[in-house]
């Protein structure tokens, strides 16, 4: 017994009913098998039936949007109700589609090879309107960036929105959080400026806002602040010294003294201050290897250029080479010696320019000159 044949067209392609009906889902289970297998080796029916799903969703989104507007509530854009529709807007639909494919193929210019729902799309933008369109969300105006500190006039102090430090400082104290923290980010702001005014504050604050005072000295980043944070590290609450620590965090990085003063934290009976404080030290572990191997590097680029000025013969530069790789590293021995050989081969080329000059001067019968 044969198997069933499939509607086709005269060009051996899936017709457009048969098309419709995969792409809602609605055709028959031996008609989806055998279809399955002409989809597989057909790239242009394939292309037919994924623009017909595509029409489909957006033509389902069209009238989720048109149902729940008339229901009076938002529309929910989700694909599985594009596919919740009745009897009679289906078969609508299908008819549609099914004029399209054959207008598509039959009209004068038309193309076979052209899908039919570009078509349908088109005509859907001029004449599926949604009478009552969402507004569109209003994109709020951009925040301005933060003013930065204006210069002072000579004999004026500086001021961060329209405030010197010496206001700034009072409201440091405030009840209200917002205040005092617009008031730490101003005196941050203010930087260098802020530092004898803050420290002032420090000296005669309350108790209770010193983390403030020490949070606010330690993002300045000022070395005059450092040895008053130091006496931080000391301090009954264990807070504080965390505190502390961490707003010396750059100043180790700059200040041995400073990575010092955090070593001997490393036995604090608090496990809290030693955690922080091995963080810290960690980090300027690896500053100070960083800051070696970019020495190592800066060395070695220097002898290297140095050795090569040698061989050229160009002193001069070679001396002006070794003197600034001696200036990052005094001791430098591979320096050092260039330097030496750099110098007085330089001595010696001028010793003979200047005999070779006096020579050709006093020549005899020359009149002083050599020609």
């Amino acid at each position: 017994m044969n198997a069933p044949a499939l509607p086709a067209t005269d060009a051996g392609h899936l017709d457009g009913p048969l098309l419709e009906a995969l792409a809602a889902g609605a055709a028959r289970e031996e008609e989806q098998a055998l279809a399955r297998r002409h989809l597989d080796a057909c790239a242009r029916c394939r292309g037919d039936l994924e623009a017909l799903r595509a029409e489909n969703a957006a033509f389902g989104d069209f009238f989720a949007a048109e149902e729940a507007r008339l229901a009076g509530r938002s529309p929910v854009r989700r694909r599985e109700r594009a596919y919740r529709f009745t009897a009679f807007a289906a078969a609508g639909l299908a008819a549609m589609l099914a004029l399209a494919l054959i207008w598509e193929k039959f009209a004068p210019g038309g193309s076979a090879t052209t899908t039919p729902q570009r078509q349908v799309a088109e005509e859907g933008k001029t004449t599926h309107k949604d009478p009552d369109p969402e507004p569109q969300p209003v994109t709020p105006p951009a925040v301005p960036p933060t003013p930065a500190p204006k210069a002072p006039i000579a004999g004026q102090e500086t001021v961060y929105r329209g405030r010197t430090a010496a206001e700034w400082i009072l409201d440091v104290e405030s009840k209200d959080n917002n205040k005092s923290y617009d008031a730490i980010h101003a005196l941050t702001a203010l930087g260098a400026d802020a530092v004898p005014t803050v420290m002032a504050y420090a000296g005669k604050c309350p108790e209770i806002y010193w983390g403030h005072v020490t949070q606010i000295l330690g993002s300045m980043k000022d070395p005059k602040a450092f040895p008053l944070i130091k006496k931080g590290l000391s301090d009954e609450s264990w807070s504080m010294r965390i505190i502390c620590a961490k707003s010396l965090r750059y100043a180790a990085l700059k200040d041995a003294t400073v990575a010092e003063a955090l070593r001997l934290l490393k036995n604090d009976p608090d496990k809290a201050v030693v955690e922080v404080v091995n963080e810290i030290l960690e980090e300027v572990q690896e500053a100070e290897a960083l800051k070696v191997r970019n020495l190592n590097d800066r060395l070695k680029t220097a002898v290297e250029r140095a050795r090569l000025a040698l061989e050229q013969k160009r002193w001069t530069e070679a001396i002006v080479l070794c003197k600034d790789g001696l200036a990052s590293s005094p001791n430098d021995p591979a320096l050092m010696e260039l330097l030496a050989h750099a110098e007085a081969a330089l001595k010696q080329e001028t010793e003979t320019k200047r005999k070779k000059q006096v020579g050709e001067t006093d020549l005899p019968g020359t009149g002083g000159t050599a020609r």
